[in-house]
């Protein structure tokens, strides 16, 4: 939404509690994109520190492929900074989603990413294509963008085919 008293009276209400679940929320908030029309886009602000999660990266990346939502990660890291666990996975996210991870190291710093997200987020193109390998497999499917001229492209790294339709079970009357 544009309205900010809408904003700011959600981000009031909010009280932090119970530790931290951000693969929880990505899978949560990519679930609540799914069908919608135009952008989705979700931003995480994190230290990289997962305690309470339920969900795997691995559901994340699942839920955010049929989403087809980006996510942008911005660590903040304090004194101690991230870890290096907690950053492997952040850039995991990110790159696998065609977001992009920042790690601004002062508060100021902060406006600089919001730009860069949002610069981001309006130079986004739609790329479609049939592919030759029609089987609905639900197979993993690799996949490359290339660009001429030395100009870098963020995609993601694939998609999962659709997977075949079920069996259904028929009764036969018995012959006996």
């Amino acid at each position: 939404t544009n309205d900010g008293p809408t904003i700011t009276h959600a981000i009031a209400s909010m009280k932090a509690g119970g530790g931290t679940a951000f693969l929880d929320g990505l899978r949560e908030a990519t679930e609540l994109l799914e069908g919608l029309e135009g952008r989705r886009a979700v931003i995480l602000i994190t230290d990289g520190y997962d305690e309470n999660s339920t969900s795997t990266v691995e559901e994340v990346l699942k839920s955010a492929d049929g989403a087809q939502a980006t996510i942008y990660v911005v660590g903040v890291g304090g004194v101690a900074g991230i870890s290096l666990k907690g950053e492997y996975l952040l850039r995991r996210i990110a790159d696998e989603t065609g977001g992009r991870i920042f790690f601004p190291p002062r508060e100021p710093d902060l406006v600089t990413v919001a730009n860069s997200v949002a610069t981001d987020a309006h130079s986004r193109y739609l790329i479609t294509y049939t592919p030759a390998n029609q089987k609905r497999d639900g197979s993993w499917r690799q996949i490359a963008v290339d660009v001429p001229g030395g100009l870098k492209v963020r995609t993601r790294a694939g998609y999962f085919a659709p997977s075949p339709p079920p069996i259904r079970p028929t009764t036969r009357p018995s012959t006996d």
